[in-house]
């Protein structure tokens, strides 16, 4: 069974042929809404070091899921839903 504490220590997966990493995963904190949940995936992806910070947020009847990553240093850039990345 694969759950939050399974995954924390990191695991490995095949992806269009390349090998990744997830190295470590933490609880993230977030606000602004009735519930939030969000986490810290960090990764090795193609011989590169990287940070995944997948968010679900409920506000009422809404509900909104996003991601942000940062590829090794400098800002994390969000992306929005045309696929464009947002300034830093």
């Amino acid at each position: 069974m694969i759950n939050e504490q399974n995954c924390a220590d990191g695991f490995g997966f095949t992806a269009v042929g390349t090998k990744n990493k997830v190295t470590k995963v933490t609880e993230a904190q977030v606000s602004g809404c009735e519930e939030a949940a969000a986490r810290t995936v960090e990764m090795a992806a193609g011989g590169e070091e990287m940070q995944l910070k997948p968010v679900g947020m409920r506000q009422g009847a809404s509900f909104a899921s996003f991601a942000s990553f940062s590829e090794g240093p400098g800002p994390v850039r969000s992306f929005t839903a045309a696929g464009r990345a947002s300034p830093p």
